[in-house]
């Protein structure tokens, strides 16, 4: 049997824990239509695995969407696929690790 380093334990531990906390609230979650108070029991729950992770919650084509974010952090990352990796399937939810870019659509020119 081989030993996580206890950083890596409480790390997974974390994400599991947040994963039973959606889990348990994301009917409510799907239904909120902004409600502040579940939105920050959300953010404390995600910040429970790293201060300095946000979200975004939105609906796509399959139903609800979970964005979680590091804000542009690149050492959080990897925590952040791996946050997402351990996704559980939920009907009616899709998760995306970081927040995809957008771009812009237009293009400018400059002549001189």
């Amino acid at each position: 049997m081989t030993v996580e380093p206890s950083g890596r334990r409480r790390e997974a531990d974390s994400i599991a824990a947040f994963w039973v906390w959606f889990v348990q609230h994301a009917s409510a979650l799907a239904n909120s239509h902004h409600e502040t108070a579940l939105r920050a029991e959300l953010l404390a729950a995600l910040q429970r695995v790293a201060a300095k992770l946000y979200f975004e919650l939105g609906a796509n084509a399959d139903g609800h969407e979970l964005i979680v974010t590091a804000e542009g952090r690149r050492e959080l990352f990897p925590l952040v696929e791996a946050l997402i990796a351990a996704a559980p399937s939920l009907a009616g939810w899709s998760f995306v690790a970081l927040k995809p870019a957008l771009g812009f659509d237009f293009q400018t020119s400059y002549e001189g």
